[in-house]
């Protein structure tokens, strides 16, 4: 009896357990993460369901923030663009500039209007946008100023410039070409941050290059050069400089100019190679350093000498202790030296190199992906080598077979004479 009752008691408070269990709620938690797993299984009418339930029951949580900025990717999918739109503005508004959701939020939603061509809305946002926006130097500064002006558009410098940036390039879009020109030199001339005066100038150049205007992109890097002339990115501009002249020089007809070129050209690679040698040799942090290596190599690649690219990279290699800097020139040597110059053999020796002693980095990841081209690339060279060899073996067929024809029709012309005489 008293062992039927405790089974008794047992199965009563094992069922009792699973319908509490069945019956309990979900929360907005247990619905975003249903709903990540039904995005990510393609169940996309699922997971549409899941986050529409989340913004339903807690529209004012995280959750429903993270469930509006994952349904918007849906809609796109959708071609619901207008919907996508309205919900990130939606999570940026919400989270503010100076989160990094409210950030990517902002910025999605300006390429969803420029993809639609709807280009006045964007600038107008843009515009509205940067005439508010309240600069804070730090996390801390931007929770200060939020504390005391609630609902502040605060961000970062770098978001600011970025917002900037996005600017230039809507009105380029918009083809408004004069307006696109004057953001980007304001950028330019006045930004204190050089990357990013760097990135304004790259779009004045880009532009004045696909329009074949080279001579006046090599005016603005020379120009800003002479503004700049302590520049730490001169090395690389001396190189643009010189990339140009080479530029120019392969479309020259008229051997004089050709040769001048040339000559500039020259002349500008070997000022970027001895400042970049200046640059390695006084940096102390060996990423940094290992750019400046890779940085040089490609101006050896521009001069034609991928001997000496390899070499400058194998003795760094070799030199540093750091493996992100080690990997990340293997994988620069295979990829843009010995694949760039059909050394096949030698840029999967290294990727598998790559793959074996760094197998969990984000390098290795490339190394996989180098490794597949290569043996794409191996297979359809072999595939058009023998396709050439078999037209090759066709031809020289059909030329026997002619000649055979044409002498078998001389000889029964031969005979024919020989029958009448």
């Amino acid at each position: 009896m008293t062992r039927f009752r405790t089974t008794t008691i047992w199965v009563l408070a094992l069922c009792l357990a699973l319908s509490w269990t069945g019956c309990r709620k979900k929360t907005p938690e247990d619905l975003l993460e249903e709903g990540r797993i039904a995005h990510q299984n393609s169940d996309f009418m699922g997971a549409t369901v899941k986050y529409r339930r989340v913004i339903e029951l807690a529209p004012d949580t995280p959750e429903a923030d993270r469930a509006r900025f994952l349904l918007a990717d849906l809609l796109l999918k959708n071609q619901d663009s207008r919907g996508a739109y309205d919900l990130l503005r939606v999570v940026s508004k919400r989270n503010g500039l100076a989160s990094d959701l409210g950030q990517i939020a902002f910025v999605r939603s300006m390429l969803i209007l420029e993809n639609a061509k709807q280009f006045d809305e964007a600038i107008g946002e843009l515009l509205a946008t940067s005439s508010t926006l309240v600069v804070a130097q730090s996390p801390e500064e931007a929770a200060k100023i939020l504390a005391e002006k609630p609902g502040a558009q605060v961000a970062s410098p770098e978001f600011a410039t970025r917002l900037a940036l996005m600017l230039g390039e809507m009105y380029r879009s918009a083809g408004d070409e004069a307006k696109a020109v004057a953001q980007f030199e304001s950028i330019r001339d006045t930004c204190a941050d050089e990357s990013v005066a760097i990135q304004a100038m790259d779009h004045l150049v880009g532009k004045l290059v696909n329009d074949r205007k080279v001579e006046e992109a090599i005016a603005i890097y020379s120009g800003y050069l002479e503004n700049r002339p302590e520049s730490e990115m001169k090395p690389m501009i001396m190189y643009g400089i010189g990339y140009f002249y080479n530029l120019m020089s392969r479309e020259d007809t008229d051997e004089t100019a050709k040769e001048a070129h040339r000559k500039a050209a020259l002349e500008a690679l070997n000022e970027s190679l001895r400042l970049f040698e200046e640059k390695i040799e006084a940096e102390v942090d060996e990423d940094k350093k290992a750019d400046a290596v890779m940085q040089k190599a490609i101006v050896y690649q521009e001069l034609r000498d991928s001997e000496k690219a390899e070499a400058l990279l194998q003795k760094h290699i070799a030199s540093v202790a750091s493996p992100s800097a080690r990997s990340k020139m293997m994988l620069f040597l295979a990829q843009n030296v010995c694949f760039e110059r059909g050394d096949y053999d030698k840029a999967l020796e290294l990727c598998r190199q790559i793959a074996t002693e760094y197998p969990d980095s984000s390098i290795a990841v490339q190394a996989h992906d180098t490794i597949a081209l290569i043996d794409q690339t191996k297979r359809m060279e072999a595939e058009r080598k023998a396709a050439e060899e078999a037209t090759t073996t066709s031809l020289e067929s059909s030329e026997g077979l002619s000649t055979s024809a044409e002498t078998a029709a001389t000889s029964q012309t031969a005979r024919a004479v020989e029958d009448e005489n």
